[in-house]
């Protein structure tokens, strides 16, 4: 919700949106949230019949749950979610517990131990943060269930109430129907139907062109985890950023920069400021690749390995921006280099 502009349905550069300010967000630097990632939810039900629901946003009227504003269109509440991953969340203290440390699924709060496998997907508790900056009663209510209606219920950060897990499911690659893993079309008829054509992620018999792999508006940036102090990693490496600015700037995610940097006919010239696989000697000859991958900067990921970048180059530490992505857990950016390692049209 931090890249998009749901009034007009644009992609925006990172941090050049604020969802947070306003009935339909405002434009503006985002403000920080509880630690999770701000989405817009929009249906899209039977799309391709012409549903025309499809592509209502999932907002609330007083405490229920409803389908409301349209995406791409003025006009209307356009509701941003926080998500949590569920496992790694206590949502009774609103505190990050780390990776399979929470069991979500057992009472009305979870609990604490190794959570249970799922269907497939990804465990979140779904939290309201609709004009979380002028200070909306509902803002911090969860999303939750009343009988078979969704409703606001308990209070994230806050003991009490019911605090329910949902789980997210890639559609286009499972039948909902049966559970099973395969291609899918979820916006064919009422119940989908098996997908024709391979899917965005899979690309082994139509491989992405260029423009479509290193076009940063068809990929989340992401961005550090909420545990990653962008201030307190540069105070402590200003020495080494003060050497390689390249290397400060792919850190901060300062993706136009780079890209002009790493753009100029200099970036030839090994060890310059804008050579895209500059070392940075005094912290195992790491490369900016590396440390963008590390923070979960996943467009300037993208924009320094199309000027030139090498992720699968090992450093002193033998890692890259592979085992990067990995260790720090932005499984995002590990997608995109995985798909980009599977790609003839580099």
């Amino acid at each position: 919700a931090d890249e998009w502009d749901p009034n007009m349905g644009i992609f925006m550069e990172s941090g050049t949106w604020n969802p947070l300010s306003g009935n339909q967000g405002l434009a503006g630097c985002p403000q920080r949230t509880g630690g999770g990632k701000l989405y817009y939810i929009v249906n899209r039900w039977k799309t391709a019949d012409g549903e025309h629901r499809a592509g209502r946003m999932l907002g609330f009227g007083g405490n229920n749950a409803v389908l409301e504003a349209t995406w791409g269109q003025p006009g209307g509440d356009k509701v941003p979610w926080e998500l949590f991953p569920a496992d790694e969340w206590d949502p009774n203290t609103g505190a990050y517990v780390g990776p399979s440390m929470r069991n979500p699924l057992a009472g009305p709060n979870g609990s604490g131990g190794a959570p249970p496998p799922t269907l497939g997907g990804k465990l979140y508790y779904i939290v309201n943060r609709w004009k979380t900056a002028n200070g909306e009663h509902r803002a911090g209510l969860m999303l939750g269930f009343n009988g078979k209606n969704a409703v606001l219920e308990a209070t994230w950060g806050q003991p009490g109430g019911d605090k329910v897990p949902w789980e997210a499911l890639v559609a286009t690659n499972i039948n909902p129907n049966t559970g099973a893993p395969e291609p899918w079309s979820p916006m064919e008829g009422s119940d989908g139907g098996p997908a024709i054509t391979p899917q965005a992620m899979d690309r082994s018999t139509d491989p992405f062109t260029p423009d479509e792999l290193y076009d940063t508006k068809s990929f989340a940036n992401g961005g550090p985890r909420h545990d990653q102090n962008l201030c307190c990693v540069t105070l402590i490496c200003c020495g080494n950023f003060f050497m390689c600015p390249l290397h400060c700037l792919s850190t901060w995610g300062c993706t136009r920069t780079v890209d002009c940097l790493t753009s100029l006919p200099c970036k030839h010239i090994p060890c310059s400021p804008c050579d895209p696989n500059g070392k940075m000697p005094c912290w195992f000859c790491s490369e900016p690749v590396g440390w963008a991958a590390s923070h979960g900067q996943l467009h300037t990921v993208m924009v320094l390995v199309k000027n030139g970048a090498n992720p699968e180059r090992v450093n002193a530490s033998n890692n890259n921006a592979f085992t990067d992505a990995t260790r720090e857990r932005h499984q995002h950016v590990l997608d995109w280099l995985n798909i980009w390692k599977e790609c003839p049209n580099k």
